[in-house]
């Protein structure tokens, strides 16, 4: 797992260097054979995407782009809160799934504090915050689905990922964003080759297939930076927390 989130993340870096934002969300393509199938219409999928919003509550009913000014090295909130409204959106939509986010062992770096969770062998969620603050500058969801279940549970932490992130969007709002970057789209959408980025209150959200079943999902804030920082030591490139977190895996095992 951890090779197919560092080869997704080299290339992203490869080929969208100039880029702070890169790519987002997908579905899976029912004509790939050679890619697990997800079904449009099934009501897993539609459960992922159409939330029961709260009486009290009026969000946007579309995800529109926000621009401004303002510098995003994180995604405003900090690491216990977002994994704590992470996890009651799952007990609260997907009860009874293994999808709960858990604080793992972590590297503790001068930029970053990293940590990865396994929700399977083929699902992984690694979270990078800034150890000052303690706000959260970006989350790399890893997958290589191999059946429809798995490419389920990948779309209902995606639809998770988006709905703690952006909370000010509707059901009908958080489907638009996910369109916008290439999932429920007519027909399906393949996971090997998509790619797709967008933005939403200074977030970035991408996607990316790496063309041979491994798909990268990134959350992060709008100017933090996928490679291109010029140095392994860049305080707010994700890439550069990912090889650190990396190393230090590799010397504690």
């Amino acid at each position: 797992m951890r090779k197919i989130i560092l080869v997704g993340c080299f290339t992203f870096c490869i080929t969208f260097s100039v880029l702070t934002i890169l790519i987002l969300f997908a579905a899976f393509n029912t004509n790939n054979s050679q890619t697990p199938q997800v079904s449009q219409t099934s009501e897993e999928s539609k459960k992922a995407t159409e939330q029961t919003e709260s009486e009290t509550q009026k969000p946007t009913s579309q995800a529109k782009t926000t621009s401004t000014k303002r510098t995003a090295y994180d995604i405003g909130m900090t690491e216990e809160s977002f994994r704590t409204n992470y996890n009651n959106f799952m007990d609260a939509e997907f009860s009874g799934t293994s999808l709960y986010l858990l604080k793992a062992p972590e590297y503790h770096g001068k930029n970053a504090n990293v940590y990865e969770h396994y929700f399977s062998d083929s699902l992984s969620l690694l979270v990078s915050y800034d150890p000052s603050s303690n706000k959260v500058k970006g989350m790399i969801l890893g997958a290589t689905p191999s059946n429809e279940l798995d490419a389920i549970n990948m779309i209902s932490v995606i639809t998770g990922l988006v709905s703690v992130t952006s909370p000010d969007l509707s059901a009908d709002g958080k489907r638009k964003l996910l369109q916008s970057i290439g999932m429920f789209r007519e027909g399906g959408t393949n996971y090997r080759t998509i790619k797709g980025s967008t933005q939403h209150n200074n977030i970035t959200y991408a996607i990316k297939g790496n063309g041979s079943g491994g798909i990268t999902f990134f959350v992060c804030g709008k100017d933090v930076t996928f490679g291109g920082g010029g140095s392994a030591d860049a305080p707010h490139d994700l890439l550069a927390d990912l090889t650190h977190y990396l190393t230090w895996l590799d010397n504690h095992k």
